[in-house]
């Protein structure tokens, strides 16, 4: 990757340039940067950041169903396919933490995380071994799934 999807646009385009010497022209760097649509973008990716450390830190608190699932939305809004499989991954093992209530949920995050992680790493990444053990470990009643 070359620089973090989750900066906002003004932070990503002097990355690049700064390590590239690299102008990129996608979409999301060439909306001029007082439009609507370049302040939601950097909104929202600031939101997925947000949960994201809340999920791997959690120290902030703890972090809502509701907000996990904003973001992995804003994940597909944005285009941020990596930062989304860091979510629904991250997103399941925390709801699994959880208790049963939520099993369902973090095994279907979990699941689709595994896939994505597939797609953009190869069948045998660390992220998919991982995944694969932790979803071979969830063995729940017929009920719960």
């Amino acid at each position: 990757m070359y620089c973090d999807l989750l900066q906002s646009q003004q932070a990503r385009r002097e990355s690049l340039f700064k390590s590239h010497r690299f102008f990129c022209h996608c979409d999301f760097c060439t909306t001029p940067p007082t439009s609507i649509q370049t302040k939601n973008s950097n909104s929202n990716r600031a939101f997925v950041k947000d949960v994201i450390y809340e999920l791997g830190a959690l120290d902030g608190g703890p972090v809502s169903i509701e907000d996990i699932q904003r973001a992995i939305v804003l994940t597909e809004q944005e285009g941020m396919t990596g930062n989304k499989a860091v979510l629904l991954y991250t997103g399941g093992s925390y709801l699994l933490g959880q208790g049963a209530k939520h099993a369902a949920q973090a095994v279907r995050w979990l699941q689709e995380a595994m896939k994505l992680y597939e797609q953009l790493e190869g069948r045998d990444s660390s992220h998919v071994r991982e995944l694969r053990d932790a979803l071979r470990a969830c063995r729940f009643p017929p009920s719960v799934n």
